[in-house]
């Protein structure tokens, strides 16, 4: 218990007082027969020194409640405090569990895309994958460093989506242009040029390719 030097004056002038007060006594009877005035004085002296003792202990059981209470409030805000870091950290580990296992699985699809030579096999494996992410983002609420990772990851998988999409339409393009159908190729870098514009990658990461199908479509117009 936490006794403070205020605490310990009270004792002290207590205790001095109560044994003042106890010697006193004693002499009492002394007083009594050598003056009874001298008696009653007396007398009223030791009933102040008596008063004045127990106002003084009165104040010290009072100091103690009050030191008792504020180390059982220091007590509670700690057990509160701990509580506290003991359900974020539970929480972070959660979350980082859920995070790890949404990687995982959207790695695995992406793996599974990169062994396929379909571009619409492909194109399913990474839309399973953006899926996954957009949910999770959507329903988890991740801490920052988390969210960032996982919206990382879905820029990712959405520039690979685009990617597929838009190569297999180009493929087909520059074939036809070769071969020279020039009609149908104009039509597939028209719908190249529409992939690209309306797909969910920002239009400025992928100007060179949105100016390249733009210049081939200028070029076969002419023809």
């Amino acid at each position: 218990m936490d006794l403070d030097v205020s605490g310990c004056a009270i004792v002290l002038v207590g205790l001095f007082l109560f044994s003042f007060a106890i010697s006193a006594i004693e002499r009492i009877k002394e007083f009594y027969l050598a003056s009874p005035v001298a008696f009653y004085v007396y007398f009223g002296i030791i009933s102040i020194v008596i008063v004045s003792a127990s106002y003084l202990y009165s104040l010290y059981r009072k100091r103690q409640m009050e030191i008792l209470e504020r180390e059982e409030l220091a007590r509670e805000e700690r057990e509160k405090k701990e509580l506290e870091e003991a359900r974020i950290k539970s929480e972070k580990a959660l979350l980082e569990s859920k995070r790890e296992s949404l990687l995982s699985a959207v790695d695995r699809l992406i793996g599974e895309a990169e062994f396929l030579k379909s571009p619409a096999g492909k194109t399913s494996r990474y839309r399973k994958a953006q899926e996954l992410l957009e949910k999770e983002l959507s329903l988890t609420d991740f801490p920052e460093e988390f969210a960032t990772e996982i919206s990382g990851k879905l820029k990712e998988v959405t520039l690979m989506i685009s990617k597929t999409e838009v190569g297999k339409v180009l493929e087909a393009a520059r074939k036809n242009e070769f071969t020279g159908n020039s009609k149908k190729a104009f039509a597939l870098y028209k719908e190249a040029l529409y992939l690209l514009l309306n797909d969910d990658v920002p239009d400025d990461e992928q100007e060179d390719l949105i100016e390249e199908i733009k210049g081939k479509i200028a070029e076969l117009e002419k023809k």
